[in-house]
Order: structure tokens, then C-alpha cells, then sequence
């Protein structure tokens, strides 16, 4: 994918936080969407301490940070967030009906090239997607944290 390319993640828990942290570093403008203000102020302040271990540790570089958290746009509004994505990664617990409801609302609000992505790795995807209208656009990549590693 072209940089260019917008990301949405949905879902400021630990495996969004981590996965907007990603893409955000590799130079992707990221929308990041939870329900809940808290998590998404907390996932800012993840990332940036996640940014200041990695560069004191020679990782990265203290002087981007500021850059790497400005494409990161944290937000309540799941349509604002997702309208305009080329891919779509979500981060929600491990609930099926939940998940069900994310990828039906997902289905309907983004444009029909994005891509739709889910990050378990324990869920059936078939099943997951089975309340889409456009099945085919929704694939399973499982992302594997294991929170902030000290050195």
C-alpha cells in the first residue's frame, strides 16, 4: 500500500494502540476509533511512551515522535473514522456477535475497495463476516503484541 493510504483502527486497546502505533511509525495517516474518550487518551500516551523507550533504547528518534503521533487521529465518531479508509483493522474484544456488528457496520459505511481486516487469531473469519454484504473484502490478520517490552 502507497502511503497515501489512509488506515482506520478500530478499537484503542492494546492490540489498536499497538497497531496504529505501527503504522503510524511507517509513515501511514491513521484514524483511530473507540467508544470511549478515555482509551483513546490513554492510547496517545501509550504510543508516545512506547516512542521514548524505543528511541532511548537506538530505536526510532526522539525528534519524530511528535511527527509519528500527528498521524494518529484519535475519535468517537466511528463514520468519520472509517468513510474514507483504504484498510480497516479491527481491535474489538473477542465476542462474535460484537465482532458481527462491527463488520456489518463496516460493510455499509466504507467505500467498497477498502479493504476490511480483523485481528483475531482465534475466530472464525467466515463466521465473523457473515452479516457483510461483500463478504470477499474482509480477511484475518492477527497482529501479536506483548505490550511495552523493557530493556
Amino acid at each position: 500500500m502507497r502511503k497515501s493510504k489512509k488506515i482506520a483502527v478500530i478499537g484503542a486497546g492494546l492490540m489498536g494502540t499497538g497497531i496504529a502505533q505501527v503504522f503510524a511509525n511507517n509513515g501511514y495517516p491513521v484514524a483511530l476509533f473507540d467508544t470511549q474518550q478515555n482509551a483513546l487518551a490513554q492510547s496517545l500516551v501509550t504510543i508516545r511512551s512506547n516512542l521514548e523507550l524505543m528511541a532511548n533504547n537506538g530505536i526510532g528518534d526522539l525528534n519524530e515522535i511528535e511527527v509519528i503521533l500527528a498521524r494518529i487521529n484519535p475519535s468517537l465518531d466511528f463514520a468519520q473514522v472509517v468513510f474514507d479508509a483504504d484498510f480497516v483493522i479491527e481491535c474489538v474484544p473477542e465476542n462474535m456477535k460484537l465482532k458481527q456488528d462491527v463488520f456489518r457496520q463496516l460493510d455499509e459505511a466504507c467505500k467498497r475497495e477498502a479493504i476490511l481486516a480483523t485481528n483475531t487469531s482465534v475466530m472464525s473469519i467466515t463466521e465473523i463476516a457473515s452479516k457483510a454484504t461483500y463478504k470477499e473484502r474482509i480477511i484475518g490478520t492477527p497482529f501479536w503484541t506483548s505490550g511495552t517490552r523493557r530493556f
